[in-house]
Order: structure tokens, then C-alpha cells, then sequence
């Protein structure tokens, strides 16, 4: 219709004059399930030593992977639903609001499933996650930081990052160089 295609998008290539969705997408959000979770940044702290030499350091990291029990669904019976029924799984809710003449409309975060559109029935969350969706795992990657690194520098581990629910696959890791300012290994002369 006309007024839904000037306000809220059903024009294919334009989106809508105010905030519609583009080609393919009536809700204007991306399709998450195939992009990779958001990265995992950690510090890596080194020596100035370590930066001008380089070093190899074995670095513990604890991460968030996909719960294998309930398949990242956090309900330990797979025909459960657990679309929230306030707002139909979208993660908010549209608030109108009228003040004098003017009506004023907003999308709101759901309280119900604190925006992530499912709702888990109590008593039904996966004994193995508690309905998290995912466990927290240890993991030892052997970090090899070469000669001449700079302080800031990102040293990355693709798809070793933390898995988020919605996401086709866990994210990157980088670590963060950060070579500490031990004033020891420098000797003023002169």
C-alpha cells in the first residue's frame, strides 16, 4: 500500500522515506544467522623485551560455546516453544503514545525476554547450560607475538571467539598487544 510503502518500507531498493527495510527484509535487521558472532578482544600483556624479540606464550581462554545438549536452545525438550508470546519472538515491542494532537511511536526493548525473543517455560531450561544457551569452556592457544610488534597490535585467531545465539558461528578472537612500560629494561646513559 502507498503509506506503507512511504513509512515503512515496502519499496524494493529504497526502504521506506523514515527507517523500512531494504531489499529482501521487511523488519530492516540483518540476517545474523550468517555472520559470525561479534569478536573477542583480550589483552595481551608482554615485556618490552618480549615486543623488540617477539615470544611464543600459551594464553588460557575461556569461552562461550553453543550448549550440544539442547543445540543452543536452552530447553531440555526440543518441542517446547520458547517464541516469547509479548512480542512474537521479535525482541521488542512498538509503544504509541499520544500527547495533545501528536502521536508519538517507539520500539522499545521486550522486558519479557530482555530482547532476545525467547522465553524459556520454567521448569523446561537444559540441565546441562541452566537455559543459557551455552557453556563456558577453557581453551589453550599457543600465541606467537613476532619481533618488532607495536603496542595495540591484533593478533587474531578466526573462529576461536565466543558463540552468540542468533549467529551462524562463533566470532574471531584478537588479542590486544600491550606491552607494559617496565622502565628496567632501559638504562640511561649520559
Amino acid at each position: 500500500d502507498l503509506f506503507g510503502g512511504l513509512f515503512g518500507g515496502g519499496i524494493p531498493g529504497f526502504g521506506g522515506l523514515f527507517g523500512g527495510a531494504g531489499p529482501g527484509n521487511r523488519s530492516g535487521h540483518q540476517d545474523k544467522s550468517k555472520m559470525p558472532a561479534p569478536e573477542k578482544c583480550v589483552k595481551l600483556s608482554i615485556t618490552l623485551v618480549d615486543a623488540y624479540k617477539g615470544c611464543r606464550r600459551s594464553e588460557a581462554i575461556q569461552h562461550n560455546e553453543k550448549c550440544n545438549t539442547c543445540a543452543g536452545s536452552g530447553c531440555k525438550l526440543k518441542n517446547v516453544s520458547t517464541v516469547c508470546v509479548v512480542c512474537n519472538g521479535r525482541g521488542a515491542i512498538t509503544q504509541v503514545r499520544q500527547m495533545g494532537p501528536m502521536i508519538s511511536q517507539s520500539v522499545v526493548c521486550c522486558s519479557q525476554c530482555v530482547g532476545t525473543g525467547k522465553v524459556i517455560p520454567q521448569g523446561q531450561e537444559c540441565g546441562t547450560c541452566k537455559g543459557k544457551n551455552y557453556i563456558v569452556t577453557q581453551k589453550v592457544l599457543d600465541v606467537q607475538v613476532p619481533p618488532g610488534v607495536i603496542d595495540g597490535s591484533r593478533i587474531t585467531f578466526n573462529g576461536e571467539g565466543d558463540w552468540e545465539d542468533g549467529y551462524g558461528y562463533p566470532g574471531d578472537l584478537v588479542f590486544i598487544v600491550d606491552i607494559m612500560a617496565g622502565n628496567h629494561y632501559l638504562k640511561r646513559e649520559g
